[in-house]
């Protein structure tokens, strides 16, 4: 069993019981199709957009439960999301001395280890607030992994029930949970394909063997994460695109069959409870790609490549000719379209017209070369006339003005 106090005070040991689902590691949890509006899902242009958006959730989660139940139950977890949580540093009207701090998961590993969440945690954001040291629950060092799971179950059990509160089934009811996913899609260490993930009892797991080193870890078991009143999964960067992909899709075309990946179910029971989004929705999914930086335009890559084109083009006097030619057609149309438009079913003859004198042009003048040379003369021919004509302008002009001068 495990995740209950036994009469001397002390939390029980978990059950060795090698029960149903360590055969096949299979989800339990299903979802009507009336539970996917409990989901949304938010996404920013990159990670630092991504964090203001975090700590700005995390405020507003704060707020709505020191005014609920007087305190504030947050739990983490490793990866990305701590350093984002910095934005909350320096945020006025934050009551930190009512929040309570736990770990999704955590390195059975000494406090100062560079694997070890907790440290993370404090030098990306815990040191810089003001939460009180007894609030912060941390592993405990120097114990076996087993001891350590059953250690921290008593930590949790041992919280007042107006700080933590316990739902109908017995697990805790965090306020807000905080996820990140790898690209396998695993949260806290809740592995793809794990018998743990399948766990049914308790609220703390041991994990001697885990894929992902360091081996040994504690975990809170999934029917503890999804009895949080809000659950946020943060993934950022581009390591984290596919997974999500693939998860959205597998909840919208079969939100009731089982899938390899933990990220899919972990979302709350305990719906229809104040959200924190402004959707009303119990369960968030923030996701920022990968790029940290506005990305830059370079103009004379862009110049060359045009110009490289250009210099491909067989024959540039056509393609000046028909850009000329859109251009007032273009002119022409903007023109005519009111006074055509006015005149009933004269739109749609005209259209019939131009489709079919359209075809005819492209047939006669542009799919042969032959016919686009004898285009090209016809125009170089009505070219010289212009350009004549002009010249005969010119000097009649000139004439007249010589004319007058006497």
């Amino acid at each position: 069993m495990g995740a209950h106090l036994m009469p001397s005070g002390a939390a029980a040991p978990l059950s060795t019981s090698k029960g149903a689902g360590l055969a096949e590691t299979e989800h339990m949890f299903f979802y009507p199709d009336k539970d996917a509006t409990n989901v949304s899902v938010r996404q920013f242009v990159n990670a630092e957009l991504g964090g203001t958006g975090l700590a700005n959730m995390v405020k507003n989660a704060a707020e709505e439960s020191i005014k609920k139940h007087g305190a504030f139950t947050l739990v983490l977890s490793g990866g990305s999301l701590l350093k984002a949580l910095g934005k909350l540093v320096g945020m006025k009207g934050v009551d930190y001395a009512k929040w309570h701090v736990f770990y999704a998961d955590e390195r059975n590993v000494p406090h100062d280890s560079d694997d070890c969440t907790h440290k993370g945690a404090h030098e990306a954001f815990l040191s810089k607030v003001a939460i009180p040291e007894q609030q912060v629950h941390k592993l405990r060092e120097g114990l076996n992994v087993q001891d350590a799971a059953t250690e921290y179950a008593g930590q949790l059990l041992g919280l007042d029930p107006s700080v933590l509160p316990r739902n109908s089934e017995g697990f805790p009811v965090f306020d807000l949970i905080l996820l990140g996913v790898g690209p396998d899609g695993h949260v806290a260490s809740l592995f793809p394909n794990r018998t743990q993930t399948s766990a049914r009892e308790g609220w703390v797991l041991p994990i001697a063997d885990s894929p992902k080193p360091p081996p040994e870890r504690i975990t809170l078991t999934m029917p503890a994460i999804n009895s949080a009143r809000h659950v946020a999964v943060v993934a950022f960067g581009a390591g984290k695109a596919e997974i999500v992909q693939r998860v959205l899709e597998a909840a919208r075309l079969a939100p009731r069959s089982p899938v390899s990946a933990p990220l899919l179910p972990a979302r709350p029971q305990t719906i229809g409870r104040p959200s924190i989004s402004q959707s009303r929705q119990a369960r968030d999914l923030l996701v920022a790609r990968a790029v940290d930086k506005t990305e830059t335009v370079d103009v004379d890559a862009i110049v060359k490549d045009l110009q490289t084109k250009w210099d491909g083009v067989e024959n540039k006097t056509s393609v000046v000719v028909y850009a000329g030619g859109a251009v007032v057609l273009l002119w022409l149309s903007s023109s005519l379209v009111g006074a055509v438009n006015a005149v009933p079913l004269l739109p749609k003859l005209l259209e019939l017209v131009g489709l079919g004198y359209t075809s005819w042009f492209v047939y006669r003048y542009l799919l042969f070369k032959s016919s686009r040379e004898e285009l090209l003369q016809d125009v170089d021919e009505l070219k010289r006339k212009i350009a004549g004509a002009a010249q005969d302008a010119k000097k009649s002009t000139s004439s007249k003005s010589s004319g007058s001068s006497f």
